[in-house]
């Protein structure tokens, strides 16, 4: 016997699409759940049942073998029009599950007991349930471990949700912090080839390289942002490259490094300091880099081994008093005589 539909069918299916759950790969942290379950309620099945319009969708499941199902034999659609959790010692008995096939055949579903997986309007998604092939019950702390178990599974979805809403304002932030950038960069070059002042000429080309440089530091930041990994060598060689473009005209083309006792911050957040601080420094760039041996010089001649000759100033500093001090903090402190490096 199918179900009928919940008393707020239209709601209840809108929330359900709202996590984004249904056809989505199996994940670890639901099978963990159902694995439990399972071990906990000494069950051979146990299931995460999301109750779509025209089907029953496992997201996860243990003894089934199986994704999903249509709702003609559903037990947990009838489930979730009752308590918050209901138990069927033998389904035989009950006359909803009398002509149900998984019941009568293969696989001979005889014991059912699952806890609806409310959402936070409280309507009901589907069931963390377990089954058996023989008449049964559950104890009491049995009940009281699904109980809990339901709860997890929710806060899992609650979870992926808002992971996906996060992401989705991320990706919406950089699409249109790309956009401005890009328009900005656009309307200034229209302006500079309309400028017949040679001094004005050369700031709007100054404004227009420092943009560039802006954007392909905010790529960057987009692209670790995601990936969470840096390639150190290729992200330096960018850094190096846009500061070099946007120095002031006719300054000397070189790099300043000057060390701290820390690197407090994500390797993006150096070229965001660097290009911060270089108003301030019109014939240098800062850059703090963590003091002693360690893989970023190598890096950093890597990364600068294909541009055009310059020098490396590395400024050895005193330790900072404060190990979690700001990269611009650290950056404006007094360096000591340097020791010139030369890139090659």
């Amino acid at each position: 016997m199918r179900a009928a539909p919940h008393p707020d069918q239209l709601e209840r299916l809108r929330t359900l699409h709202q996590y984004d759950i249904l056809d989505t790969p199996r994940e670890q942290g639901f099978d963990d759940i159902v694995a439990l379950a399972s071990e906990i309620c000494e069950a051979p099945i146990s299931v995460v049942n999301i109750i779509d319009e025209d089907r029953q969708w496992f997201k996860a499941e243990v003894g089934l073998g199986a994704r999903e199902t249509p709702l003609e034999t559903s037990i947990c659609s009838h489930v979730i029009l009752q308590e918050d959790f209901v138990e069927i010692p033998d389904t035989l008995a009950d006359p909803r599950m009398a002509d149900n096939p998984l019941c009568l055949g293969d696989p001979g579903l005889r014991f059912y007991a699952g806890a609806r997986l409310l959402a936070s309007n409280g309507l009901p998604l589907g069931t963390l349930c377990v089954l058996d092939n023989k008449p049964r019950t559950l104890n009491t702390f049995q009940r009281k471990a699904l109980r809990v178990l339901s709860q997890q599974v929710i806060k899992q979805l609650e979870l992926r949700r808002a992971l996906k809403n996060e992401g989705d304002l991320r990706a919406e932030m950089d699409h249109r912090i790309k956009n401005s950038l890009q328009a900005t960069s656009s309307l200034i070059r229209i302006y500079t080839r309309a400028v017949e002042d040679d001094t004005a000429k050369q700031a709007l080309e100054a404004v227009s390289r420092r943009i560039d440089g802006m954007s392909a530091l905010h790529e960057q930041l987009q692209k670790n942002s995601v990936s969470g990994r840096v390639e150190m060598c290729e992200y330096l060689k960018d850094i190096v490259t846009n500061l070099r473009e946007t120095r002031p005209i006719a300054s000397p083309s070189h790099l300043r490094l000057m060390t701290s006792r820390c690197l407090p911050t994500p390797p993006p957040m150096w070229g965001l300091s660097y290009l911060n601080l270089s108003p301030t420094q019109p014939n240098t760039g800062i850059l703090t880099v963590q003091q002693g041996p360690c893989p970023f010089l190598l890096w950093l001649r890597t990364a600068c081994s294909n541009l055009t000759p310059s020098t490396m100033v590395l400024a050895r500093l005193p330790p900072h008093p404060n190990p979690h001090a700001s990269v611009a903090s650290a950056a404006t402190s007094s360096p000591q005589p340097p020791l010139t490096l030369a890139a090659r």
